[in-house]
């Protein structure tokens, strides 16, 4: 068999994510471990050779995650090589009944000891073991109590060992001892080598605008991503202005779309836009490379005041017409000359916003509060407050 195995650089994380991914369904054994060895250039940066219970792969776990070799807190550019060693263990041969001669030992004549020598053996002994030495396989004895507890393990190199080395076992383990397993192993490798060259340099654009005539903010994501990205995510937030106590005046808005206008009434003061790219590339050797981008914008809205002073300048011109029709005042007719040249402007001002003219929109609005408050209307328009720095609500003129 050939092992295979995926290769993930997340540059979030500064790590290689190594994924076995293969499909072991036809493979019998009885333990299966993996191992990854990476090189940079000639030089390892990871490496692990312990074929048991802390190799790097052991199920139901699939996944290693390494480290990658850091310039200036970035990973090293360069010829990454990563190799993939899967050691796969399986029982041949038990045999059982020791003592009734399937395999005889000559009992140590010692408390401890660490030598057993087989005096003789079932027929199919010798047959299995050379024809797992003639395949590449390792081979290892395992001698089990009656509790199926491994008491020592050996390995054999030829048919004809005698003597079986193992870590000291106790005489009266010994006692108890009723089965020998024939243990094969057998070690699979596979390499696969990257070209890992910098990211394409995405630079994330994030565009706000606001429309204080129509109080509404925009927030979009105008960037313009490579097109060998195989999959993109965003997540695009605003947040409003904060009130004293440390409070938005309003909830969070977030969305995974391209843009977010939030509306229809938004607030003056200090807003925190977040826009957040998940990237993934493939590269044409098929490292996956994964990369989030988090962009900020923290525009401080502060709306012509002329907007509140002619809502304000309109509503004492209103006041003060309903008075006089109330009262039949003389100057009934010069206040309705000032109400239709009043209409005229804020026809104006609304032909201006809806073709998004809003220089010329912001004009007519100073035009009109200069004839407002010129001494024309006498509506005290120079009076009227202007931007503040608390968080102020902005109600749309023109919808």
């Amino acid at each position: 068999m050939t092992p295979s195995f995926s290769t993930v650089f997340n540059l979030n994380t500064l790590q290689a994510v190594l994924t076995d991914n293969f499909d072991y369904s036809g493979i019998i054994a009885s333990a299966r471990y993996g191992n990854f060895r990476a090189k940079i250039g000639n030089s390892i940066f990871y490496q692990n050779t312990n074929f048991n219970g802390s190799a790097d792969i052991v199920p139901p776990a699939t996944s290693k995650q390494v480290n990658l070799p850091l310039q200036n807190g970035k990973p090293q550019t360069g010829s990454y090589e990563f190799k993939y060693s899967v050691q796969l263990v399986d029982e041949v041969l038990a045999y059982s009944n020791v003592s009734s001669g399937y395999m005889s030992v000559n009992a140590p004549g010692a408390a401890t000891f660490t030598t057993i020598i087989l005096t003789s053996a079932p027929p199919d002994f010798e047959a299995v073991v050379q024809a797992l030495l003639d395949s590449g396989l390792s081979v290892e004895c395992g001698f089990y109590n009656s509790g199926n507890t491994l008491l020592g393990q050996s390995e054999i190199t030829s048919v004809n060992t005698s003597d079986l080395v193992f870590d000291s076992i106790t005489l009266a383990s010994f006692a108890t001892i009723a089965k020998i397993r024939i243990i094969g192993t057998n070690i699979y490798e596979t390499t696969a080598n990257y070209l890992f060259t910098e990211c394409p340099n995405v630079d994330v654009q994030l565009n706000v605008t606001t429309d204080c005539y129509r109080s509404q903010m925009t927030a979009a994501d105008v960037t313009q991503y490579p097109a060998n990205l195989t999959s993109l995510t965003r997540t695009l937030q605003i947040q409003y202005p904060l009130l004293p106590n440390g409070s938005p005046v309003a909830t969070t808005q977030t969305t995974n779309n391209s843009s977010l206008t939030i509306g229809p009434n938004i607030w003056t003061g200090g807003y925190t836009i977040t826009l957040e790219s998940a990237m993934t590339y493939v590269q044409s050797d098929s490292l996956t490379v994964i990369e989030t981008i988090t962009k900020y914008s923290n525009p401080n809205v502060q709306c012509d005041a002329n907007l509140c002073k002619a809502l304000e300048c309109i509503e004492s011109f209103r006041v003060k017409y309903m008075a006089a029709q109330k009262s039949g005042a003389r100057d009934l007719s010069i206040l309705a000359q000032q109400n239709i040249n009043i209409l005229l402007y804020c026809n104006s001002y609304q032909i201006a916003v809806q073709c998004q003219n809003t220089t010329l929109a912001s004009q007519i609005l100073s035009d009109l509060i200069e004839y407002m408050g010129a001494g024309n209307c006498n509506c005290g328009c120079n009076d009227t407050r202007s931007d503040s720095d608390e968080p102020t609500e902005i109600f749309p003129l023109y919808q």
